[in-house]
């Protein structure tokens, strides 16, 4: 009996495994990719007539129908509590909750966004398994009626994306399943819709086996987040067209090909055709000849009749994105020379080619100035409209970038419409990585031949969908997926659907059409220039910005411009991934602000990467970080280099590979430390694409003075509207340091200016306080600290805190990822503590003071020495001496200091760069000219608070309240600055920016040098060796000066006499 027992059990334990087995098997096996769903095609929609596919938006096809909008929801965590028999027309969903679709579930709370750089959001790792104790599932219900205009029709079922497997089901009928949740799912629901009251019945699995080719460093979320449609078409249709262009060696000739796939009856196969018409934008039209026709059988009933037309244009207009020209076809299905539908594609006429090392457009040499750009916003993520879209482009153009590398997916179908419109490179990447399971051959699944059909299903997805778009120049076959025999594949595959493309695939360049890496370094750029010059290499990732960095990237670009070899690169990345979070109650009501960027770790979610999504050169809202104007001004087309300054004359070069400059006005002015002093328009200019030209700037009726810097600035503004910028708009700009012969004369000290004999000085010492003064201001010194406490000017206190000597900066990003924190300690300890080794005070008469101090610094043994010179009108002069303990010590965050000024103080104008964020190895993008600001502007609110508001390069600055009191400080060589609104260890410490408190002074620092952010990459790269502060000896100087009823004027008066 026993033995009865076991038996029976043992077969019941088998008979569950199986049953489970069977269940599971589509969502567990990489050889179960689709049930049911149609071969991938190209974007397409069948219209009535040509008049009314001239809108070219398939939204307004009287055959397309949105099932967006809200539909009944169902969660649960895990696949064993999903509803089994949901998909039943009589089901009732009553007490299911309403979701509007598209969207992401995570986002309206059912489960988690999890925020993952390299590993799986799941545990185990054991592909093709996915763990059954953490897969939510999500259902959908929602009912239809389809257009009585649609009879006679067939209907497709479209989902353009679903995260990450779905099933599907109509009328209770099971339709089919598909997985990659970044390309279409598209289904023949013909058999099984009715007229009115059709049950659409949807279940998608956050993870499949399929989540293992989707590991890309991104927010994991899912459900049906793209468009979902129906739409119609007769029993002959037009399944796939692939339109080719070709130009002659003199590009004044192209061939036009259109490649067709119609579906037909049999009986009716002979009687089917095709006209194909094509229009320029003034409307002159033109017409395919059919050069090829031949029949596939696809059962006893059905044949695709394939249909070859070539067309050719004498003098074509090319696309590029800086001219991108589209041509308008119309596709007309023809039955017994009747027309049955039309469809519409834009076409643009363009050549890639790499040769002897470059890439050429059009015969043209082409830098890609590119960004990777995940398709994200921080309300909804992956759900972006159309007006979203554009608001990216906007940026991109204005901004000099030409390249987007779709990282790491297909983006949906909208948006390479637009950039075929707006004139933007595509590098279209397929929806591949594998990162978490390493790259190591005998384990990442681009080497298991079991893994091949998912590779190369995806790869035939996105070529088939996309391979209409000229604004594509490079089909990529994924991101960080490893290597081997299923990449092979994916290239034999890529080149069986589309000759006309080079391939990149970073991970196995041998297989590919460019060499491409990430990150590299500048030296071994060079390093393989040198080794390599007539092979193309591309940047796939670099000047990697997150938070606080983009430090560098004028030297990358040096270097790619001097090497025709070097293609260019794209920024990592666009847009910072945080999403839009509601406070709470408690802490809006605390901060006065109802929601932060929130990143990994901030939804409770498990395994994060914390803020390691927050990349970009735009914050997630698209306002830009500071490295955005720094990556305008190294991407600008236009240069303009000194010929003879002291003449005006100057060169103008012009590297647009097809814009003529007269597309541009160009503006020039004059400024004399900082103030306009002579401006003026050059006439038009016809500097040829890729060509350049001598002008003469007319500054002959300049009138020098002495002591005075002159800088000449010219600009390059459109001249004309177009879809992306005003007419006026700056695309580009150059400014020079004019030279001058007058003499500088030497400057006084503050000791040998006019005196107030009228005022004299007072000192008092009191314990441990030593104080200046007299009617008009007072400085406190704690002489037993040797520090200055306290500065008061015409009855108001400034200074209310230490002004210390600061060797610190709260760690940015890269400082982390270098170990800054740990290595450089050492500074950070002696910011806070030092040991006084000697102090003394001299009188030099009744109007001028002299104090000194002397520090040891406990951890490095270095010297410090304060020189403070105060005269009878509260001046005080700074002196700054430092000396390294050792040689050896290492590199200094900065040399500088730092103290806490009033809140009564609200605004700043300075004379540097500006009027954006500058650091040494990032202010290419920054004019040197008058600035102003409030000073609750000046601090840049980083996702996760770090290191902000620098500005560079700095003459004078000037901190005043309401009234216009305050202070002006001069350097005696250029200073930087920043003011922030809480402490210095707030910033170091606190994780979010709406958790900074607002304090109840301005943290001020007056700074000689800080190193450089960097940028090469966020995870040890330091910044460059130029940027670095060595240990050795340094000194500077400047100038605190009163300032009563302070307005511009007076200002740059001060200035011109402390300077």
């Amino acid at each position: 009996m026993f033995m009865e027992f076991i038996v029976l059990l043992l077969c019941c334990m088998i008979m569950i495994g199986m049953a489970s087995s069977a269940e599971t098997e589509e969502w567990e096996s990489p050889d179960i990719i689709e049930i049911n769903k149609l071969s991938p095609h190209c974007t397409l929609m069948p219209f009535p007539s040509e008049e009314t596919a001239s809108a070219n938006d398939r939204t307004k096809s009287s055959y397309y129908l949105s099932l967006a909008g809200t539909w009944k929801f169902h969660w649960v965590p895990v696949p064993d509590q999903r509803p089994r028999d949901f998909y039943k027309v009589d089901f009732n969903d009553s007490d299911w909750v309403d979701i509007p679709v598209p969207s992401h579930p995570e986002l309206l709370g059912y489960g988690k966004p999890i925020y993952t750089n390299i590993q799986y959001p799941f545990w185990p790792v054991n592909p093709p398994l996915i763990p059954h104790d953490d897969n939510p599932v999500s259902s959908y219900r929602r009912t239809f009626d389809v257009p009585q205009s649609w009879k006679n029709r067939k209907i497709h079922l479209v989902f353009d994306g679903v995260m990450s497997a779905v099933y599907v089901w109509l009328n209770g009928n099971f339709v089919g399943y598909s997985q990659d949740s970044m390309t279409p799912a598209e289904f023949d629901i013909t058999p099984y819709v009715k007229e009115k009251q059709n049950v659409l019945a949807v279940q998608v699995f956050r993870y499949c086996d399929g989540s293992y080719l989707e590991d890309q460093d991104k927010w994991r979320v899912s459900g049906i987040y793209r468009d979902v449609f129906l739409y119609a078409i007769p029993d002959v249709y037009l399944e796939d067209y692939f339109f080719q262009t070709k130009l002659s060696e003199d590009y004044k000739q192209a061939i036009v090909e259109c490649n067709l796939k119609v579906v037909s009856s049999k009986t009716k196969e002979k009687n089917v055709d095709c006209l194909i018409k094509i229009k320029d934008l003034i409307g002159n039209e033109m017409y395919f000849q059919q050069v090829e026709r031949s029949v596939e059988n696809i059962n006893k009933d059905e044949c695709y009749i394939h249909l070859k037309y070539r067309i050719e244009i004498i003098n074509p207009n090319l696309w590029s994105a800086e001219t991108p020209y589209l041509y308008q076809t119309y596709i007309h299905l023809l039955e017994e020379g009747k027309n049955i539908d039309v469809y519409p594609q834009k076409i643009g006429i363009r050549e890639v080619k790499l040769q002897d090392g470059s890439l050429y457009i059009n015969g043209k040499q082409v830098k890609l100035k590119g960004v990777n750009r995940h398709e994200i916003c921080a309300e909804s993520l992956h759900v972006l409209s159309r007006e979203q879209m554009i608001e990216d482009l906007k940026i991109l153009k204005r901004n000099n970038i030409n390249t987007v590398r779709t990282c790491h997916y297909p983006d949906q179908p909208i948006w390479y419409d637009l950039c075929d419109e707006w004139g933007i490179y595509i590098i279209d990447e397929a929806n591949i990585e594998s990162h978490g399971m390493g790259y190591e051959l005998d384990r990442t699944l681009g080497n298991k031949p079991e893994w091949e059909k998912a590779h190369v299903a995806r790869i035939e997805a996105m070529v088939k969908r996309d391979r209409n778009h000229p604004c594509i120049i490079f089909w990529s076959l994924g991101n960080e997926a490893g290597s081997g025999c299923n990449f092979e594949a994916c290239a034999k595959k890529v080149r069986e659907l589309d000759i006309s493309r080079p391939i990149h695939y970073e991970r196995m360049n041998e297989i590919a059409d460019v060499h491409s890496e990430m990150y590299t370094p500048l030296w071994d750029m060079l390093k393989f220039v040198a080794h390599y010059p007539n092979k193309p290499f591309f940047l796939c990732e670099y000047a990697h910005s997150m938070g606080n960095s983009t430090g560098n990237l004028q030297d990358y670009w040096d270097v790619i411009e001097a090497h025709k070899s070097l293609i260019g690169g794209c920024i990592w990345d666009f847009s910072d991934q945080g999403i839009k979070k509601p406070l709470s109650e408690e802490d809006a009501q605390k901060t006065g602000k109802k929601f932060f960027w929130a990143y990994g770790g901030d939804f409770g979610d498990k395994p994060n990467d914390g803020n390691f999504c927050c990349n970009g050169i735009t914050q997630p809202d698209r306002k830009p970080n500071p490295g955005l104007y720094e990556v305008k001004k190294v991407y600008q087309y236009i240069k303009v280099k000194p010929v003879d300054l002291h003449r005006g004359v100057v060169k103008i070069i012009n590297q647009y590979a097809f814009l003529n400059l007269d597309k541009f006005d160009i503006h020039w002015f004059v400024e004399r430390d900082g103030v306009s002093i002579l401006n003026g328009k050059l006439p038009l200019l016809s500097v040829a694409p890729q060509s350049e030209c001598e002008v003469t700037i007319p500054i002959q009726d300049i009138e020098w003075v002495a002591d005075s810097e002159y800088f000449l600035t010219i600009e390059f503004r459109l001249n004309e509207s177009t879809l992306w910028a005003d007419a006026g708009y700056v695309l580009a700009w150059e400014q020079f340091c004019l030279p001058t012969n007058k003499q500088v004369n030497q400057k006084e000290n503050v000791k040998e200016k006019n005196q107030d004999k009228s005022n004299p000085i007072q000192i008092i010492k009191k314990e441990d306080l030593l104080t200046i003064k007299n009617s008009n201001f007072e400085v406190i010194f704690d002489w037993k600290e040797g520090i200055l406490n306290s500065y008061s000017a015409f009855g108001k206190t400034i200074i209310k805190g230490s002004l210390i000597p600061n060797f610190w900066r709260p760690p940015t990003d890269n400082d982390r990822g270098n170990n800054m924190p740990w290595r450089l300690e050492c500074w950070k300890k002696d910011t806070y503590m030092r040991n006084l080794t000697f102090r003394n005070i001299k009188k030099q008469d009744d109007y001028q003071v002299e104090i000194r101090f002397g520090y040891e610094l406990p951890e490095t043994k270095s010297q410090v020495i304060l020189q403070y010179i105060i005269n009878e009108k509260g001046e005080i002069q700074v002196n700054y001496e430092f000396n390294p303990g050792s040689p050896d010590l290492p590199e200094i965050p900065r040399i500088g200091m730092q103290t806490y000024v009033s809140k009564e103080l609200s605004s700043v104008l300075w004379y540097g760069r500006g009027p954006h964020e500058t650091y040494c190895d990032r202010k290419t993008g920054a004019q040197i000219r008058e600035h102003s600001l409030m000073i609750k502007d000046l601090f840049h609110h980083y996702v996760r608070p770090q290191e902000n508001g620098n500005r560079m390069d700095v003459r004078w600055f000037s901190l005043l309240d309401e009234d216009k009191n305050g202070v002006i400080i001069v350097g005696s060589q250029s200073l930087a600055f920043s003011l922030w609104h809480c402490s210095m260890e707030d910033i170091e410490t606190t994780l979010h920016d709406y958790e900074l408190p607002e304090r109840n002074t301005w943290t001020l620092n007056i700074d000689y040098l800080q190193m450089g952010v960097g940028g090469d990459d966020s995870w040890g790269a330091l910044p460059h060796e130029e940027y670095q502060i060595k240990p050795k000896k340094y000194e500077y100087q400047y100038t605190i000066i009163p300032i009563k009823d302070g307005n511009e004027n007076l200002l740059r008066q001060v200035y011109q006499e402390y300077r």
